[in-house]
């Protein structure tokens, strides 16, 4: 559903407890996303590589008793694992 914006705005103004939940709300996903990232850095490249596949699965969703997560990749993960490593360069 899309609301314009004037719409919006007119809603928010006149119901100041609706403002008070949506940034309530957006302060718990913000938080929440901290903290998945904060968790992902601090892993090796092994365990950065799970909690990703985790995160995807609570995203998407597994398809039935084949647990695989229901997304199509742009790129194939075995094209990535070919590719030569690049390079970094230092100015």
């Amino acid at each position: 559903m899309f609301l314009e914006k004037d719409y919006y705005l007119s809603i928010l103004y006149s119901n100041p407890h609706v403002i008070s939940h949506i940034i309530t709300r957006l302060s718990a996903d913000l938080l929440s996303a901290e903290n998945k990232l904060m968790k992902i850095v601090n892993l090796n490249a092994t365990g950065r590589i799970a909690e990703i596949l985790l995160l995807l699965e609570e995203f998407y969703g597994t398809n039935g008793h084949s647990d695989t997560i229901k997304t199509t990749l742009k790129k194939k993960i075995s094209a990535i694992w070919l590719e030569p490593p690049q390079k970094l360069q230092f100015g």
